[in-house]
């Protein structure tokens, strides 16, 4: 018998089976944000900046139906792992009924208060005008977004990744078409500039959810015969209360990261609109390149929670080990890529030369973040599937602390430069990395394990 199969440690065909369409899909999604960021930039620097940090606002809030699903995900990861498929339709039920009133209520707040967030976040009135707008229209999505994310945390713990390929493809596809239609009133369409990329992205997030929705009716019998997910059972405290206390450090953790990246992005502001719409093109850069390192780490908290279910602990390190020798393998040949052709990258998002004059050292500084990227973020998430996840949210408030601190000095002290600005992401990045090694390597991490 193959050792790794007796130990339950993933062959790489087995990782790259589930990792794979996550990595697919997630491209196909960042290159609709993309084109959506090229769209904008033909019509000028404010439509570009607003967009761009509108999305970082929301993608803050949506945050937190993302920790919902991501705990979710860790527990049926546990349970698949356990053979206790029976329970997987308990924890998707009260997901469920989690996820749904707090999505109602999230995109209630963002759509009346949209005005308020605006003034308080942006300094520009122009930048703040396009954005009120741009938050009141994104809210109407929230709730096909959560859930969406929720139901897709199921496929992700039983490996069957293919659906949400298809899915994002599809939400992509349709983003793409309707931002041209839309943003530049083609084919009967009134032209409705920045409006229109955000009505766009609304509706392609409507069809991802329909299409998803369908597909898990569709396999009904199937779903329901192996995990019970369609079988009723009553409401459950206990239940909720175990995806909400796992739940919540992951709320936390991100709105740490997202705030201080919006904290960012709001000193970048003060500094210039060029350095702005640099910052703006620069994240949409990281959320394309840094795909296949969140869809691996992703797989990891998979996989780990499905060996703490199994109760293989001794072959946790060595499943992430092999997970990060993968990411970084393949972020190094994305890396490679963006340095042979670098005169070009800019210019498929912009042709003012404002903008390129100062790009070229903030790319660099974005490119060496990418060598160190993988390897910190998959034992970050790892530490996920062991079931902990308020030690995510230590190391997390750990590195947010070193980082504030270094962008406050940079920026606010000594008022340095965009350069130095993003040297930033390479010190994120290093300090996740040390803390993560220190976890596994020095610390009896297999205490902090809870078993779901």
């Amino acid at each position: 018998m193959n050792s790794n199969k007796a130990n339950g440690i993933p062959s790489y065909r087995e990782i790259l089976n589930v990792a794979t369409p996550l990595i697919f899909g997630g491209i196909s999604e960042s290159i609709s944000a993309v084109v959506d960021t090229m769209f904008m930039g033909s019509l000028g620097k404010e439509a570009i900046d607003s967009v761009g940090f509108t999305s970082i606002i929301l993608l803050l809030v949506m945050m937190i139906g993302w920790g919902i699903s991501r705990a979710v995900q860790v527990i049926l990861s546990q349970l698949y792992g356990a053979n206790k498929w029976n329970q997987v339709g308990v924890i998707i039920r009260h997901g469920l009924m989690i996820m749904i009133p707090i999505s109602l209520f999230i995109s209630s707040i963002v759509y009346f208060f949209a005005s308020d967030i605006s003034n308080f976040m942006f300094s520009n009135e122009a930048i703040s005008v396009m954005s009120e707008k741009l938050f009141k229209i994104r809210s109407l999505g929230f709730g096909f977004v959560m859930i969406t994310a929720l139901i897709s945390s199921f496929f992700i713990a039983v490996h069957q990744t293919k659906i949400i390929l298809i899915v994002q493809i599809i939400a992509a596809v349709s983003n793409v078409i309707l931002n041209y239609l839309f943003v530049f009133g083609k084919f009967g369409f009134q032209p409705m500039g920045y409006s229109g990329s955000a009505y766009a992205t609304v509706i392609a997030e409507f069809i991802g959810f329909v299409v998803i929705l369908s597909y898990f009716f569709y396999k009904k019998h199937k779903y329901d015969s192996d995990f019970k997910i369609f079988s009723w059972s009553p409401f459950d405290k206990k239940v909720s209360f175990q995806i909400i206390l796992l739940s919540y450090p992951i709320w936390l953790q991100h709105i740490l990261s997202l705030g201080c990246w919006i904290y960012f992005f709001a000193l970048i502001e003060r500094m210039s609109i060029q350095a702005l719409a640099v910052s703006i093109i620069l994240k949409q850069i990281f959320s394309l390149v840094a795909i296949p390192s969140f869809a691996l780490a992703n797989t990891s908290n998979t996989f780990i929670g499905q060996l703490v279910g199994a109760r293989k602990i001794n072959s946790i390190l060595p499943t992430i080990y092999k997970i990060s020798f993968l990411g970084s393998m393949i972020l190094l040949i994305f890396t490679t890529i963006l340095f042979i052709f670098k005169p070009y990258v800019f210019r498929l998002f912009t042709q003012d030369t404002s903008i390129l004059e100062i790009s070229f050292w903030p790319y660099m500084m974005l490119l060496i973040s990418f060598l160190i990227l993988p390897i910190a973020n998959i034992f970050f998430h790892s530490i996920l599937g062991l079931g902990n996840s308020k030690i995510n949210l230590i190391i997390e408030t750990i590195t947010i602390l070193f980082y504030f601190a270094y962008i406050h000095l940079i920026l606010e002290t000594f008022k340095l430069n965009i350069v130095w600005a993003w040297t930033s992401e390479i010190f994120y990045w290093v300090i996740l990395l040390c803390t993560g090694l220190i976890f596994f390597k020095w610390i009896p991490w297999q205490r902090f394990i809870k078993y779901h």
